[in-house]
């Protein structure tokens, strides 16, 4: 299977417990884990040995904080052929390497009176190195166990990143900076295990308890409502918007409790976040999926605008409108001012 399309990410299901749903997932994509694992020691500039120690050195965080996920991680090895350090290692990405990160993004929530029909409307652009774009693809899960069906977008043997599930639960997440690495989970298992929950509250309460290795925002909803924390160090704040009814977040933090740690890494930050807060200004009480897409494609600032070109390294890779009331998941590949939208339901 080519993960290469001009307009849409590639598209496959798994199925059964987490062993045999990581087996499917390594096996259907297992040319494509070996060159996503290549790139990444090829972008970190480590030996192999290297990598798999670092990979390893997450091993009993991840095992004590579910050893469920360890599970998956053994079938994507087994089911990919490659060792499990290695499958470690797309879990890790680039982790504990130091002390930034390597995305923008730009995260919104809309609901309510600010809304055409009162639906709720979750989602962000995802602004990576541009070489992301051709790892990247859509991953449905259906568990035989009692976890709910997920549709996320990932990268190869990556169990966890941006999504919605059958419930509706919807997450998403900005990358924050000026942080310390610290003894915590990946972020992206953290993806994956508020992905697995039936309720915004129990999404709260992982939330307020959970360490994790890095700073980042994290913005999600259920059917009806919206959350967002962010993460630095070992503290987490939840941030609660001017405006009931919207969400806006990029990369830099809102909360009174941690914005002494902002040193401005990425200055167009508060500039995509005022230009979303005056977009929206004028459809306010009327938006939908197509004025949000529109939104997403916008150049203002260009190219360090919500749709992103080279600016810091980084372009939009994709972009994600949930739909929790009609449990429908909008997946972009590329820039926004592409508009190459596909749309994804649970059965």
């Amino acid at each position: 299977m080519s993960l290469v399309d001009t307009y849409k990410f590639p598209y496959i299901e798994i199925t059964g417990d987490h062993y045999e749903m990581g087996f499917s997932h390594g096996k259907q994509i297992s040319e494509q884990i070996r060159e996503y694992i290549k790139w990444i020691r090829f972008k970190s500039k480590e030996t192999i040995k290297q990598s798999q120690k670092r990979s390893m050195s997450f091993y009993n965080l991840i095992n004590n904080y579910s050893n469920s996920y360890i599970n998956e991680i053994h079938g994507i090895a087994e089911g990919a052929n490659i060792i499990f350090e290695d499958a470690m290692l797309c879990q890790v990405r680039f982790g504990k390497l130091d002390n930034t990160n390597d995305e923008g993004c730009t995260a919104f929530s809309f609901k309510e009176k600010s809304t055409l029909n009162s639906n709720l409307y979750i989602g962000q652009n995802q602004d990576m190195d541009p070489e992301f774009l051709n790892f990247g693809f859509v991953l449905k899960l259906i568990p035989s166990i009692d976890i709910p069906q997920i549709i996320m977008f990932t990268f190869p043997g990556q169990i966890g990143y941006a999504g919605m599930n059958e419930h509706g639960i919807s997450n998403f997440a900005n990358a924050l900076y000026n942080f310390q690495t610290q003894k915590g989970v990946p972020h992206y298992i953290l993806k994956r295990k508020l992905l697995e929950q039936k309720s915004l509250e129990t999404c709260k309460k992982i939330l307020n308890t959970i360490n994790v290795s890095e700073a980042a925002n994290v913005l999600i909803s259920d059917k009806k409502n919206i959350i967002d924390f962010e993460f630095h160090n070992k503290s987490r704040y939840e941030f609660t918007s001017h405006d009931q009814n919207s969400v806006i977040h990029t990369n830099h933090y809102l909360t009174d409790e941690l914005i002494k740690f902002e040193n401005n890494t990425l200055i167009d930050s508060p500039i995509r976040l005022q230009r979303m807060h005056n977009l929206i200004k004028n459809i306010y009480g009327n938006i939908n999926l197509d004025n949000i897409k529109n939104i997403l494609a916008d150049h203002y600032n260009f190219p360090s605008s919500i749709c992103r070109h080279g600016a810091n390294n980084m372009d939009t890779v994709s972009g994600y409108i949930a739909d929790p009331s009609n449990k429908t998941f909008h997946i972009r590949k590329g820039f926004g001012c592409e508009m190459n939208w596909q749309s994804y339901n649970f059965d």
